[in-house]
Parts: structure tokens; sequence; C-alpha cells
């Protein structure tokens, strides 16, 4: 893939079931349509675990950043207290990620 004329796309979906895996099939959709177009597929570290073994087109890649949620193992337990801190954390951790990406 020629990187000079790419389009670079960047998925952010949100960390937890129901998101991951149908954001995954569209960025697989879109991959299909265009191989001069890369994605960025941003999870974290805990659904890089679960899903990095899993084969993705050569123009997609997978980019974690530190977990910003509690364990998608336990979390369903209290979910709205779980996810009220998650927009702050998820902010401090994208800053850098946006940073990183820039260079690209």
């Amino acid at each position: 893939m020629d990187t000079t004329s790419a389009v670079h796309v960047v998925a952010l979906p949100y960390p937890g079931r129901g998101h991951i895996n149908p954001m995954m099939n569209l960025c697989k959709l879109l991959s299909s349509s265009d191989e001069n177009l890369l994605i960025t597929f941003v999870v974290t570290e805990e659904w890089l675990g679960f899903i990095g073994s899993a084969p993705t087109p050569p123009n997609i890649r997978l980019l974690s950043i530190p977990n910003v949620i509690p364990s998608e193992l336990v979390r369903g337990a209290d979910f709205q207290g779980s996810s009220r801190p998650c927009v702050r954390r998820w902010r401090n951790r994208l800053s850098g990620c946006w940073n990183g990406l820039s260079r690209m």
C-alpha cells in the first residue's frame, strides 16, 4: 500500500461490548473498498487482548491506549458509576495518541 497517497481514518469506538465489533466490521468493509485507505483502529489495552489475534486486512492497524474504564468483565454491575469518569480519562489518554498519529 502506498501510504503517501493514502487516506487515513481513525476509528475510535467506545470500549464496550456492542461497540467494538460493529465498528471493526464497518472498518473491514471500508478497507475492502479502497486499498489506499489506511485505518487506525484505537482500542484499550484490554480490548486489544480480546481482538488483537483476530486477522485484519493489511490496511487496518490496531493502536492501543491504556484502559480508561473498569474491565469489560466486571463493569456491568455498576455501569453508570463506572462510565462517568470515563470521559475525563479518555480525553487524557487520547492526547498522546493524537500526537503520535500526527507524525504518521
